[in-house]
């Protein structure tokens, strides 16, 4: 482990002399400065831990020379040291980002106490700013890809709900759309991504055993009440994520939305009420949540409530321009892990990632491009690389397809437009791409597209 540096800006020699001195028998690396303008110039250029400041000085006071270091070190703890302390310049002192003072003279092991105080306080700060950074990397923003006008919403719509003061939030899409990345990155994006961030997941729980997880419990013991905190405590005022509400029961959405609108919960046995502190995020992967409320299967007031700041995230199929954008992005990601040099991938097969359905959505898709670059040690994923759902080998083509004419019979020209625009869409607008899927040539395809009045 590395020495910890202090610097002692301090204008009495003798002062310095021994503060340095004592420092250093306690494993501490030291500086020194005689004045205010050569302090600033060693911290400005050394990494230092701590400093101790003497707040009269003989060319500017202490209290200016702590602003400055401020500007630029916002991180090392100083502790002021003065003969002619008072409660005014303690306040003073703080206010401009001090962490304590000194009254001189001071026993040194008084000061010792100190140091070590703020060192292990900035150690901490520290240690919780870089898991924070490293969360923010792993689940920020900039982790969620896309491009398409679809994408481009919900990117508008996370950067709002985040600096709202929204506390209940709902996110709806498919399976595998990466739900919970929306849920992290409006939470490192919000004013409470120094807090914490917690999730669990309904259809994983029984009621009893989910109220307990959210809510806390308390008990009866051998010497007293036994208290369990549950994850909205936890959670403090950071953020929650609950995925898959439409999983829970009527009487736990009851219990919830009473939460919500009252923003209080007891513990489980518990009589004490506690203030909802935290924004919950919840989720669901069912798109017929309404017509479960109809139908009485799912609270509506419950619905209602959540439904006033949501998101909807679309399916994958439904933004396959950022298809490639992903793809480009599990590969460089998957290279890094796997220690693979992938450069891309080839047009053919990137044709098919295209045309395919991608019902599993984006997490189907990081799955196959992780399960290709494990295996395969090449250049571009190819499209022999692909597996047989995609490539369409399962797939028996017959020498002759039927088409079945219902009962009431049906207007031609209303099947021709109708494949014409599944092509289109399938294809992203490509018309030479979609000319083919149909066995047209690319003219014949525009000439029906004027017929049928399809815009370019």
């Amino acid at each position: 482990m590395s020495q910890e540096k202090i610097a002692i800006i301090e204008d009495e020699k003798l002062i310095r002399w021994s503060l340095k001195s004592r420092l250093e028998k306690n494993s501490f690396f030291v500086f020194e400065a005689m004045n205010g303008r050569e302090g600033i110039s060693l911290i400005k250029n050394e990494d230092i831990d701590l400093v101790l400041l003497d707040h009269k000085l003989p060319d500017i006071d202490g209290s200016e020379v702590l602003k400055e270091i401020r500007q630029f070190n916002v991180d090392a703890p100083i502790i002021m040291m003065t003969a002619f302390a008072s409660v005014e310049n303690a306040i003073e002192a703080i206010k401009n980002g001090a962490y304590d003072y000194i009254h001189k003279p001071f026993e040194f092991e008084e000061l010792l106490i100190l140091i070590k105080k703020a060192l292990e306080s900035t150690s901490m700060k520290r240690e919780v700013e870089r898991v924070r950074k490293e969360q923010e990397k792993i689940y920020g923003i900039k982790n969620i890809i896309g491009k398409s006008e679809e994408m481009q919403k919900v990117f508008d719509s996370i950067n709002k709900i985040a600096q709202s003061p929204a506390t209940a939030i709902f996110i709806k899409g498919e399976s595998g759309t990466g739900k919970k990345n929306i849920a992290t990155a409006i939470h490192f994006l919000s004013d409470r991504t120094h807090q914490p961030f917690l999730s669990t997941i309904c259809s994983s729980s029984s009621e009893n055993s989910l109220e307990t997880e959210l809510f806390g419990k308390e008990t009866e013991g051998a010497y007293g009440k036994e208290i369990k905190k549950g994850l909205i405590e936890l959670a403090q005022e950071g953020t929650l994520f609950i995925e898959e509400i439409s999983y829970t029961t009527l009487s736990f959405q009851q219990t919830l939305l009473r939460v919500l609108e009252e923003k209080r919960f007891k513990r489980i046995n518990g009589t004490s009420d506690i203030p909802l502190k935290c924004r919950i995020i919840f989720s669901s992967s069912k798109s017929n949540l309404k017509e479960l409320c109809e139908s009485g299967a799912f609270l509506k007031d419950l619905y209602n409530k959540l439904s006033l700041i949501s998101i909807d995230v679309p399916p994958l199929r439904k933004r396959k321009a950022d298809i490639p954008l992903l793809v480009n992005f599990f590969i460089d990601n998957f290279n890094k892990e796997f220690k693979k040099h992938f450069k891309g991938i080839k047009e053919d097969a990137l044709d098919l990632l295209l045309s395919y359905g991608w019902q599993g959505n984006v997490r189907e898709l990081r799955n196959l491009i992780e399960r290709i670059m494990i295996i395969e040690d090449k250049e571009f994923i190819e499209k022999s690389d692909l597996p047989d759902e995609i490539i369409g080998k399962n797939l028996a083509i017959p020498d002759e397809v039927n088409f079945y004419l219902p009962l009431q019979g049906i207007k031609l020209e209303d099947v021709e437009k109708n494949f014409i625009l599944q092509a289109l869409e399938r294809t992203e607008g490509n018309q030479t791409k979609a000319s083919s899927l149909l066995g047209i040539t690319r003219d014949t395809l525009r000439y029906r597209m004027k017929k049928f009045k399809i815009k370019d």
